[in-house]
């Protein structure tokens, strides 16, 4: 026997496999319902839109272990064409029940009718599930290599090609710091391989800059200080770790990609807001911004910097400087009924399917 036979026999690999092509719909809708709710909050503050999205991550990460788990209990069924049984007409045929829409699909095949592509389809899924769990699990460990290979680099940055900011520096970082409120202590590196600042790690953060932002007037350093200091104060290293874990596991997914990278341009835009209530001057921090332009680092995601997502972009929002509407609960509503239908749609449907 051999690995894919073995595969296909296991319960537990068969229930992931399926998982892994159910998420497929699943996350398009999920896909679906967080643009919808982006449209819907277009006028709103960065902060809110930044929550909802996040909010969707964390529904699309969970939807696979509800799928999971109800694909491995003890009444598993994963055919596309399996169905209640259907009741005997006295000459011993089945009787076709077409009362709704889910008895036309879960209806037993006759070939003689020309449905039998869907047991054909069923049966080809089944046949694949082995080659889908084999394919997931590659890509987890090359997204799990790549996501190590970050973090190394950034521990490399933090201990060895580094040196303490001058004192003035560190000064500024703490007077800005008790602006911005309780906030744990913040240790201040100096690198000349970066090109920009960025925080690193989340119980001990640092913030790393570059030996050239020395030469940047003090209305500048400040505001891309307190751009760095708003990640700390809002654990944002911590949460795009979690990103990190997700994009890993649902590598396959472009849904996952798309709704995390709306994560991480809300999060810049909240910095910015609050680095500009801070430093009272959008101007002057826009001119900041726009001198990172001419030197993007490569993305390491394991470290967050100013320089994240479309810099000229964050550019013309600052400047733009609109006024934010709050959120109302009338507002809410929509947001709220998308998110209460996906969930109706989805934990009730694999249900149905997999306790027949």
């Amino acid at each position: 026997m051999n690995l894919i036979d073995s595969m296909a026999q296991s319960p537990g690999l068969n229930a992931i496999g399926w998982t892994l092509l159910h998420f497929i719909w699943q996350g398009l809708l999920l896909a679906g319902a967080g643009a919808l709710i982006i449209r819907l909050l277009r006028g709103r503050t960065a902060s809110i839109r930044y929550v909802a999205t996040c909010a969707v991550l964390a529904i699309m990460a969970m939807t696979p272990l509800v799928t999971f788990f109800l694909l491995a209990g003890p009444t598993h069924s994963t055919g596309l064409a399996a169905g209640p049984a259907a009741p005997l007409a006295p000459d011993g045929r089945m009787i076709r029940l077409a009362d709704s829409v889910e008895d036309w699909i879960d209806r037993p095949i006759d070939e003689s009718d020309g449905s039998d592509w869907i047991g054909s389809l069923s049966r080809t899924l089944d046949d694949s599930v082995p080659i889908v769990v084999i394919f997931w699990i590659a890509g987890i460990v090359l997204f799990s290599v790549r996501l190590t290979g970050g973090w190394l680099i950034t521990i490399r940055w933090t201990r060895q090609l580094t040196s303490e900011a001058p004192r003035e520096l560190r000064l500024a970082v703490d007077r800005l710091r008790q602006r911005i409120g309780a906030m744990r202590a913040v240790r201040v590196l100096m690198s000349a391989r970066l090109d920009v600042p960025c925080v690193v790690g989340w119980f001990r953060p640092v913030i790393v800059l570059p030996e050239a932002i020395m030469g940047l007037p003090p209305s500048y350093l400040s505001a891309l200080l307190a751009h760095e200091l708003a990640h700390i104060r809002r654990h944002d290293y911590l949460v795009n770790l979690i990103q990190c874990a997700v994009e890993t596991l649902l590598f396959y997914h472009p849904a996952v990609w798309w709704i995390s990278s709306r994560i991480r341009a809300e999060r810049e835009n909240c910095c910015d807001d609050e680095a500009v209530r801070l430093c009272g001057d959008p101007f002057g921090y826009a001119r900041a911004l726009l001198h990172l332009e001419t030197t993007r680092p490569s993305q390491v995601r394991l470290a967050l910097s100013a320089a994240d997502e479309s810099l000229l972009s964050r550019i013309r929002r600052v400047l733009v400087a609109e006024s934010p509407r709050p959120l109302r609960a009338g507002s809410a509503a929509p947001m709220l009924c998308a998110m209460i239908i996906i969930l109706a749609t989805i934990v009730p449907w694999v249900r149905r399917r997999v306790t027949r």
